[in-house]
């Protein structure tokens, strides 16, 4: 059945035109780079924002020769930083749409992508005074929350006492929870107990995001930063983030971790009428959740439509799936076979399978599985 809205997969070898509903998440394996651009055109024909990231520069290449002329396209590349956009926590024209408790949370789930175990007692009530701190300083001077900021207190706890003093002279007397997380802060870095602790959080903090001070990420972590606003969000606009940093992976890592947090918090603004599209290539090779998050995301929020696909068949089993979302595999060697024959229900031998033909996929949809013909 076709649908007027969504991704139009291809045909039935019986000539059946197939497509999906943008709200479902997509799976892929081994799909042709063509074939990725063309999925992304029917996102783009929904305006809003789509977001591609992948290993491969070639698709991103593909992708912005296509679209150029007909979407807003940037890039967020390290390796090209000073053409690149740039991403902060929290852009200061975006104070008036965020509250405090917001960004908190939303700095908590990436001091968790770092390596943070928020999740004791002791740490999350460090952390959360922490972020509440920076945040509120930044919301009140009316300035930009950058990633750099984070780092820059975790560089020693006199580093963080000085700001904590700085923080103090310049706050409104009439906040009350400010004051108090600033005290509370300043006592435990003054405790023997309380400044050790302080110390070992710190530290992790600072290694976490040591590719901040200097080189590509400090410059990307520099204003002006990426934001989707109101004027913005029904018109088409394309993000290419490349992941390709094989001697540091943990820089794209913590660029991915930065990319999540931007992304959320553009989703928590509530923007209206605005349709997001994330299409992760080989996720598994730059998140450590395989893209489990935005899976779970794209299940509640209908704004969002994900797409992922894997290129090599043997990471196909590391990509957390859901039972709602559809699967097109382009490339089928022997332990994939048998993944899907036992996966999908399949009646058929391993050996049946074998190599997929140009042009062909095998589709798992919400109530049929089927061979497409797809173009390329």
């Amino acid at each position: 059945q076709a649908v007027s809205s969504g991704r139009k997969l291809g045909r039935t070898m019986d000539g059946r035109l197939l497509a999906l509903d943008r709200a479902a998440p997509l799976f892929m394996v081994g799909a042709p780079a063509s074939y990725l651009v063309r999925r992304l055109a029917d996102d783009l024909d929904e305006g809003g924002l789509a977001i591609v990231v992948s290993p491969d520069r070639h698709v991103l290449d593909m992708a912005r020769y296509e679209f150029g002329d007909s979407a807003t396209v940037q890039r967020l590349d390290p390796q090209n930083s000073h053409t690149s956009a740039r991403l902060g926590i929290v852009p200061a024209r975006e104070w008036d749409r965020h509250s405090t408790e917001t960004i908190g949370l939303l700095a908590e789930r990436f001091l968790q992508d770092l390596g943070l175990d928020v999740d004791l007692p002791a740490i999350q009530s460090f952390t959360r005074r922490l972020v509440r701190a920076l945040t509120d300083f930044s919301r009140e001077a009316g300035r930009d929350l950058a990633f750099t900021d984070l780092y820059a207190v975790s560089q020693s706890t006199q580093a963080l006492q000085a700001f904590l003093l700085d923080l103090q002279q310049f706050r409104s007397q009439d906040d009350p929870a400010t004051g108090q997380c600033v005290q509370e802060l300043l006592q435990q870095i003054s405790g023997d107990e309380g400044y050790v602790q302080a110390v070992t959080i710190l530290s992790t903090l600072r290694t976490a995001l040591a590719p901040l001070r200097s080189g590509p990420l400090h410059t990307l972590s520099q204003g002006p930063y990426f934001s989707v606003n109101g004027a913005q969000a029904t018109k088409a606009r394309l993000l290419l983030v490349p992941m390709t940093n094989a001697d540091y992976p943990e820089h794209d890592r913590l660029l991915s971790a930065m990319l999540d947090l931007t992304l959320s918090r553009i989703l928590a603004a509530r923007t209206e009428h605005l349709q997001v599209a994330l299409h992760l290539h080989d996720p598994h090779l730059y998140r450590g959740d395989g893209g489990t998050r935005w899976i779970d995301v794209a299940r509640h929020d209908p704004r969002l439509s994900l797409l992922l696909n894997v290129d090599d068949p043997n990471a196909y089993v590391q990509v957390p799936r859901r039972e709602e979302g559809s699967e097109l595999v382009f490339r089928c060697d022997g332990s994939l076979a048998s993944t899907l024959i036992r996966d999908w229900n399949l009646p058929a031998a391993a050996s049946e399978l074998g190599e997929l033909p140009h042009g062909i996929a095998l589709a798992r949809l919400p109530d049929m599985i089927v061979a497409l013909e797809v173009e390329t």
